[in-house]
């Protein structure tokens, strides 16, 4: 997940569930190295999908962002690479620190709540 982020209201938004993740054994990483906004994700070695669109209510109903799905072995290959390549610069969340985050950006995560349904949530994350 990004490191960086260019909107104050999302970045407490989008962690203040992260604890049921961590507890679950999901790693989590933030990348350090600069600001970023493609998704990609592969399954199997094979299935692969790269690009800007969040999967939230917000990009479904009005932002126009697209990603693209390819079904090929040496494109998830490469996604794989680049991924694992990019863990260098990434620094990884863990429970501890998380419970350990400061009082005002718990608050922050507390006021953010009401957006959660804008900001964040979609039909995949009841």
């Amino acid at each position: 997940m990004p490191g960086v982020i260019d909107h104050d209201l999302v970045k407490p938004a989008g962690r203040a569930r992260l604890g049921r993740l961590l507890q679950a054994g999901v790693e989590i990483y933030e990348y350090r190295a600069a600001r970023f906004h493609a998704k990609t994700m592969t399954i199997d070695g094979r299935w692969s999908t790269i690009g800007g669109a969040n999967f939230d209510n917000r990009a479904f109903a009005l932002n126009e962002e697209v990603n693209v799905v390819v079904y090929n072995r040496e494109v998830a290959g490469e996604l794989e690479r680049i991924f694992d390549a990019a863990l260098a610069y990434s620094k990884p969340v863990t429970f501890r620190e998380w419970r350990r985050r400061g009082l005002m950006q718990r608050l922050f995560e507390v006021l953010a709540i009401p957006f959660h349904d804008v900001l964040k949530r979609g039909p995949w994350f009841a």
